[in-house]
C-alpha cells in the first residue's frame, strides 16, 4: 500500500477536520427559541410579553376577589333575613302559644298563679341571727314555745333534741342568713346553722316564721327535718307510709309498675338523715302533679318539699308513690299545698 493511500484514510476517518475547527455534526434542525437571547425567549413563552401577560393576572386575580367579596356579603345578608324572619315567626307565634298553654293549664293551676302571699316584712338579720342562736341554747321545756314553732313536736322532746346536737352534728361554728321565701303562703326567713367538729361539716336551715301575733319563731320540725315515722321504720321495719321532709329533683327512671312514663312523673328523693335514694313518683295530671311542677317551676334544679310517700305493690325497694305534696318547703301550712291544686 502506498503512504498516499494510507494518508487519504486517515484523514476521511476524521471527516477532514483540522485543529481548532468546529465538529461536524451534521445538519442539525434548527430548535424553537434556539440562538435568541433570553430576553426574547420569555416574551415568546409568555405569547405577547411579560408586560401583558402580567396584566391580564392582575385582572384575574382582581375578579376573582371582587367575586368573592360580593359572594360573602351575599351569605351575609341572607343569613341576616333569616335571622329576622326567625324572630319576627317566634314574635307572632309566641303569644299563641302561651294562650293554648294557660287553656291547657288545670283551673286549680291557674289559681294558684294569683295566689296572694303575705306581705311581712322580714326580722332584720342581726336580730333573726340572734334569736337563732339564742333558741339553740334554750334547754327548759316551758321556755320551748318561745323561740320554737311547736308542730308536731312535744317540748320535751325538742330539748332532747337540742342536747343532742352535739353529738349528732357538732358544735355551732356559724349562723347566717339566705333570704327570705313565701312557702305554702306563709312569711318565713332562711338562715343556715354551720356545725363543726365531726368528720364532715355539717348544716341545717333555721326557718322562722312569725305566729298570730307577729312574733318571729323558729320552726322546729323543718330545723330538725322531722320524719314521720322515722326514716329507720319506713326503710328498714317495714312501714308502708311516711311523711319526709326530703330534697327533690327530677328524675327519668322508669321501670316495673312505674315503667309506663306517659302515666307518672319522676323525682328523686334524698334526705341528709339518710344515704337511701329514693324515687318518687306521681301520677300525670294528678293535684300532685300539678303541685310538683309548680315547686320546680321556682327552681327546676332541687327544691325542698314535705312530702306523704307510701310504697306500692310490686315496686322495687327505692320506688314510692308520691300520695300527697304536703308542703312546697319543709314549713307546714293549715293545708296542704296540693289542695290548691284540686
Amino acid at each position: 500500500m502506498k503512504s498516499d493511500d494510507f494518508q487519504r484514510s486517515v484523514r476521511s476517518s476524521k471527516n477532514g477536520r483540522s485543529e481548532g475547527d468546529a465538529p461536524n455534526i451534521g445538519k442539525v434542525g434548527r430548535m424553537p427559541g434556539t440562538g435568541l437571547p433570553r430576553t426574547i425567549r420569555r416574551k415568546r413563552r409568555g405569547e405577547g410579553g411579560g408586560s401583558a401577560s402580567g396584566e391580564i393576572r392582575k385582572t384575574d386575580r382582581g375578579r376573582e376577589f371582587r367575586r368573592k367579596v360580593i359572594l360573602m356579603w351575599s351569605l351575609l345578608l341572607s343569613g341576616l333575613v333569616l335571622v329576622i324572619l326567625g324572630v319576627s315567626v317566634w314574635l307572632w307565634i309566641r303569644p299563641n302559644m302561651e294562650r293554648r298553654e294557660v287553656a291547657r293549664r288545670p283551673a286549680a293551676l291557674a289559681k294558684e298563679d294569683e295566689f296572694i302571699r303575705p306581705a311581712i316584712p322580714s326580722l332584720p338579720e342581726a336580730d333573726a341571727i340572734a334569736l337563732v342562736k339564742e333558741a339553740l341554747t334554750v334547754r327548759e321545756p316551758e321556755r320551748i314555745s318561745e323561740y320554737f314553732r311547736l308542730g308536731e313536736s312535744s317540748p320535751e322532746a325538742i330539748v332532747a333534741f337540742l342536747k343532742s346536737l352535739d353529738q349528732v352534728d357538732g358544735v355551732v361554728s356559724k349562723v347566717y342568713s339566705i333570704g327570705s321565701i313565701d312557702g305554702n303562703g306563709m312569711a318565713v326567713d332562711c338562715l343556715i346553722v354551720a356545725f363543726k367538729g365531726t368528720e364532715l361539716p355539717r348544716n341545717r336551715v333555721a326557718m322562722l316564721t312569725p305566729d298570730e301575733a307577729g312574733k318571729w319563731k323558729v320552726d322546729f320540725d323543718a330545723f330538725a327535718r322531722t320524719v314521720t315515722p322515722s326514716w329507720d321504720e319506713f326503710l328498714e321495719k317495714g312501714a308502708k307510709s311516711a311523711r319526709v321532709r326530703i330534697y327533690a329533683a327530677a328524675d327519668s327512671y322508669y321501670n316495673g309498675v312505674f315503667r309506663d312514663e306517659t302515666q307518672w312523673v319522676c323525682y328523686g328523693l334524698a334526705s341528709p338523715d339518710t344515704s337511701r335514694i329514693l324515687l318518687g313518683y306521681c301520677r300525670q295530671d294528678s293535684p300532685q302533679a300539678a303541685a310538683m311542677a309548680s315547686i320546680f317551676r321556682k327552681n327546676p334544679s332541687m327544691n325542698r318539699a314535705t312530702l306523704e310517700i307510701r310504697r306500692v305493690e310490686g315496686g322495687d325497694s327505692r320506688q314510692v308513690e308520691i300520695s300527697q305534696v304536703v308542703a312546697e318547703d319543709w314549713v307546714v301550712g293549715s293545708k296542704p299545698f296540693e289542695d290548691r291544686f284540686k
